[in-house]
């Protein structure tokens, strides 16, 4: 059945929401479907010059004749035709297997030059694929890569290579992770159907087996987690994992682990993309949407995004905390959750750890007299006079004055919520009514 192979799909209205600009190409068009034969994609032709080049150069220092490309990928032609999820009629055969061929070229010359740093067949101020191009155009050929509608299938790639000779897993492995500054990853054990997919299996990978996932999740999913500015309230401290996978979430001896993430304008277009993915794709898993909506979870406010870039989880390079509390709380917007058993694992170490007594007495404290600088002298300055009052009537009545109300602690472990007022009222009672009655004296 045709659709069990395909992967590259156009993504619908009610995923794309109101910013369906996340799923258009920007400078380069990769597939069919943003081909610059259609006039919408007008700002994408001026790529295609480049694209033509990057054959030659190619074929040039492959020294394999282009015949011997276009037969390899005419080999698996229906397999290529099959990856799409809507037929396209406005190509002919020859010109889609050229097209592809192409933009296999490109993709391969641009990890060559910008990627590897070898230069041969391009003069030094090349507009593409010159040294001092490559901080200017590979930002935006990286984006476009990781738009869903915008793939082409890795099969091209590896014909491409198999056809130089060229050892061709270890080659692709590699790009991924060069293309997409994941060099502290491992690479996924399959290359994946196309570059989205292939970015997020080396995102996503884990140790944990998916069947040790699903029983997990089945045991502790579905629980709520606190905001990051509650949980360090509760003593919860953050620091950032060794490696960028998503995967790589613990929490350990008070200590939530999450990976560093970079909040940048291209952060919002390249989740949404792995979100649809994974909602449109078989077996995709749904790994991605288990990291967005845990860090959604713990990202409520600005005081949140604080709480986190602070302790170096979050670099914003974006704009105001604000921006990125907002850009989490729209990913999630229509995502549905099926918890990853890594972060429902998490989620109940955490509710746990909130749940104990004196971690929320530290929270509620915190909320109401250390958010508050006027409150917090002004809590100080009443204990100071309590304190002045409490030396004062245990010189004048000893053992006679009882100054201090007795509170039971063990009553209010069971409670669901703690007052600190409550620690604090019995005391002040006290000492009115000693004083009440000294005065009557």
């Amino acid at each position: 059945m045709r659709w069990k192979k395909q992967c590259i799909y156009i993504v619908p209205a009610i995923l794309a929401g109101c910013n369906q600009d996340a799923y258009i190409p920007h400078r380069v068009s990769l597939g069919p479907f943003h081909h610059p034969f259609k006039d919408s994609n007008a700002h994408l032709k001026p790529m295609e010059e480049h694209k033509q080049r990057a054959l030659i150069h190619f074929l040039r220092h492959s020294r394999c004749p282009i015949n011997d490309y276009l037969d390899a990928l005419q080999a698996v032609e229906k397999d290529l035709i099959d990856c799409y999820s809507v037929p396209f009629t406005s190509i002919t055969s020859d010109e889609f297997l050229l097209m592809l061929l192409r933009e296999g070229c490109f993709l391969l010359e641009i990890h060559r030059t910008t990627i590897e740093g070898n230069f041969t067949g391009y003069v030094h101020d090349d507009a593409i694929f010159g040294y001092h191009r490559a901080t200017h155009v590979l930002p935006f050929v990286r984006r476009d890569m990781l738009v869903l509608h915008n793939q082409i299938p890795l099969l091209v790639l590896r014909r491409l290579l198999d056809s130089a000779f060229i050892s061709c897993c270890t080659r692709l492995n590699r790009m991924v992770l060069d293309f997409f500054q994941m060099k502290d990853l491992a690479g996924a054990d399959s290359l994946g159907v196309h570059m989205l997919d292939a970015y997020r299996r080396c995102l996503v990978r884990a140790p944990t087996s998916a069947l040790a996932q699903r029983e997990a999740s089945a045991a502790t999913g579905g629980l709520a987690v606190r905001s990051a500015a509650t949980l360090h309230d509760a003593r919860v401290n953050f620091r950032p994992s060794t490696t960028k996978g998503l995967m790589d979430v613990h929490f350990t001896d008070g200590v939530l682990y999450l990976p560093h993430l970079i909040i940048d304008d291209t952060t919002e277009s390249k989740f949404l993309n792995l979100l649809a993915f994974e909602s449109l794709h078989v077996g995709a898993g749904c790994e991605v949407s288990s990291y967005v909506w845990f860090m959604d979870n713990l990202i409520d406010t600005a005081k949140d995004v604080d709480v986190l870039r602070f302790s170096s989880i979050i670099e914003n390079a974006m704009g105001s905390d604000a921006e990125v509390a907002d850009l989490f709380n729209r990913l999630s917007k229509e995502l549905t959750m099926d918890s990853d058993g890594r972060f429902a694992t998490v989620q109940k170490q955490l509710r746990q750890r909130y749940e104990k007594l004196w971690n929320r007495i530290s929270v509620q404290f915190h909320q109401s007299y250390l958010s508050d600088p006027w409150k917090f002298i002004g809590l100080v300055a009443a204990e100071y006079d309590l304190l002045n009052m409490m030396m004062f009537e245990q010189c004048k009545f000893g053992s006679e004055s009882h100054i201090m109300a007795y509170v039971n602690l063990e009553d209010l472990i069971d409670t669901e919520y703690v007052n600190l007022e409550d620690l604090i009222d019995p005391a002040k009672e006290s000492f009115a009514a000693c004083i009440f009655r000294n005065d009557r004296e």
